[in-house]
């Protein structure tokens, strides 16, 4: 695993990654976030990672910020350890209702361990 960051070994890559989860896979939804699980295809005891953040979102730094956020609430999260392959994907409403920067941040924290903690 790298120092910084998520190496390659803790993100679904391609797309046969994320196929796999479209079948048979377990949801959660949250006010700004989705989410589908399900056991790693690959049998590591490392949890594999996906985003989707669409354009509706907003701009490439909403987005951005968006994806920081989830990777680290998951980075600091215990179920990166738990042998799982996770898609987020994001809610276009994630910047609608407020603009409060570190606000919307916490409310993505908030949901990705919330909805982890139902896995």
């Amino acid at each position: 695993m790298s120092v910084k960051g998520f190496g390659k070994e803790l993100r679904l890559l391609n797309q046969s990654d994320f196929d796999y989860l479209k079948t048979g896979s377990k949801s959660i939804s949250t006010k700004w976030l989705r989410i589908y699980f399900k056991p790693s295809k690959n049998s590591l005891s490392n949890s594999r990672i996906g985003l989707a953040v669409s354009k509706k979102v907003g701009n490439a730094v909403k987005r951005n910020i968006v994806k920081r956020a989830i990777r680290e609430a998951f980075r600091t999260s215990e179920f990166k350890d738990k042998g799982l392959d996770i898609i987020f994907i994001a809610s276009p409403y994630i910047f609608k209702n407020d603009s409060d920067l570190s606000k919307i941040k916490s409310n993505i924290r908030k949901a990705v361990l919330e909805a982890l903690g139902k896995c």
